[in-house]
């Protein structure tokens, strides 16, 4: 399975030029037909740690999928945290046209433990680059995370004190093909047990479900997150890194 033959293309799922709004036609007396627009109420939950199939063997979800169930949640930011940054550019173009503010994110592994890093800035993107460079299976080393963690925002995977819940398929029942990866993965049967076969609930939940699951407080850290996370790419012919690298 090639991440890249995988995802399809970004056309057709998001217009540049639409808007979120709620057109409602309504009957005025002796004044015919009214069209009343209004802005769509946005609701402040963000979902900031959605894996794509760039994830190679972990995660059923293309590009299109995830912008399709943000919008349909009406989510009012979004990130995506693969162990890379290779749907970076499309995933920013793809959510920004469809009003989504894109966060510039990955996971990282620093002394056997998993980290979730997001740019605030251009430096930011650059020391994440240049984390994942180093990132391989041993992980990076503290000296390496203290030497750029300039312009990033850094929490454990798996903290309570922030509302950073795991995304790999798009519905509850998309459990069945992510286990058939996790098999091709591992080299398993589809029942078969093995330590690197993840278990839980990763589904593209309702943000009504997120926030009751976590608490206020880390409802409120998730908001503060996407206000600080101001990264991004100039134009289209920043593929790849800013001039800064």
């Amino acid at each position: 399975m090639n991440p890249g033959k995988r995802c399809p293309s970004l056309s057709g799922v998001t217009d540049p030029s639409a808007s979120v709004t709620h057109r409602v036609l309504r009957e005025r007396h002796g004044h015919g037909p009214q069209i009343i627009s209004r802005q769509a109420p946005r609701l402040a939950v963000p979902a900031l740690n959605v894996k794509s199939c760039y994830s190679f063997l972990d995660s059923t979800l293309t590009l299109p999928a995830i912008i399709e169930a943000a919008v349909a949640y009406d989510m009012p930011a979004l990130a995506i945290t693969d162990r890379n940054l290779h749907p970076a550019v499309p995933f920013f173009q793809a959510a920004t046209a469809a009003g989504i503010k894109p966060i510039i994110g990955a996971e990282l592994c620093c002394a056997k433990k998993p980290l979730l890093a997001y740019a605030q800035n251009t430096i930011g993107y650059s020391n994440l680059c240049r984390l994942l460079s180093f990132n391989n299976e041993a992980c990076i080393t503290l000296e390496q995370l203290h030497a750029h963690h300039e312009g990033l925002l850094i929490y454990p995977a798996d903290t309570p004190d922030i509302a950073l819940p795991e995304v790999r398929y798009r519905e509850p029942q998309g459990k069945m093909f992510f286990d058939i990866l996790q098999s091709m993965k591992t080299l398993t049967l589809l029942h078969e047990r093995h330590p690197k076969k993840r278990r839980g609930d990763f589904a593209f939940h309702p943000p009504s479900q997120w926030s009751g699951r976590y608490s206020a407080q880390a409802m409120q850290a998730a908001q503060n997150l996407v206000e600080q996370c101001e990264f991004a790419f100039e134009n289209s012919s920043d593929k790849t890194l800013p001039p800064s690298w």
